[in-house]
């Protein structure tokens, strides 16, 4: 093999070595010590409290990731009507509806006001069915989507939700009773701790971007020792004069 193919193949395996690190840094960086998975959950408003799904989680983390997704439709909007809680009062997430036609996503934080809200719409439409996905992951990365639109992507650090008291039809406390339908919801959450090998994720990052640059290097230099070469041999053949 020539050196030049060899120098090419290591720099494209460093290339690779590196993406991997970006595309696997959670699954090598966290471990899941408590996961919890639902769907097909449904609600009906009319029905009352009965109805309402509840978990209760009795772990704690402060990383975690979670998932939920839900079709629902509300017949009226009273004050604050929450149909979802992850913990209660202002612990956890939480939907709400709101007067005139707001939908929120608030989300417990290490703010000034101890919470982030996030406006899904202003234009909440009654009697028809909309769907959510709120997803968040150990790094506190959100993304919301709404009626297939997406709302929200961005890193929020400040981000220090609870899981405790998982409630689907209800939130926040009694006083805020939700008006309509849910259905289709599923939720999925894990409980995670930092692995101790994390910090090898950015020494492999390193050393990998270091080995790129020691093979690229090597490369450049066999290239121009063989444009001087080429320029070498073209000065001998083109001398009208030998000695």
């Amino acid at each position: 093999m020539k050196r030049s193919t060899l120098y090419a193949v290591l720099l494209a395996g460093c290339l690779v070595a590196l993406l991997a690190t970006f595309l696997f840094a959670n699954a090598i960086q966290y471990r899941a010590f408590k996961s919890f998975q639902i769907g097909n959950i449904n609600y009906n408003g009319a029905v009352g409290a009965k109805r309402i799904y509840l978990h209760a989680e009795d772990a704690s983390s402060d990383l975690k990731s979670i998932d939920l997704t839900m079709s629902v439709e509300a017949s009226s909007i009273h004050k604050y009507d929450n149909f979802f809680q992850t913990a209660p009062l202002n612990k956890g997430l939480r939907l709400e509806l709101s007067k005139p036609s707001n939908l929120v996503l608030i989300a417990h934080a290490k703010n000034d006001s101890g919470y982030r809200p996030y406006l899904l719409t202003s234009n909440f439409r009654l009697n028809r069915w909309h769907k959510l996905s709120i997803k968040i992951d150990p790094q506190n990365h959100i993304t919301i989507y709404f009626d297939g639109q997406l709302n929200a992507s961005e890193m929020a650090p400040d981000l220090a939700y609870d899981i405790s008291d998982v409630e689907i039809g209800a939130g926040f406390d009694t006083t805020r009773p939700f008006y309509g339908q849910i259905k289709d919801a599923s939720i999925s959450y894990q409980l995670i701790r930092q692995n101790s090998s994390a910090g090898t994720v950015t020494a492999l990052r390193a050393i990998f971007i270091i080995g790129a640059l020691v093979f690229l290097f090597l490369l450049s230099g066999l290239g121009k020792r063989r444009e001087i070469s080429d320029a070498d041999n073209a000065s001998v053949t083109d001398d009208p004069n030998p000695e």
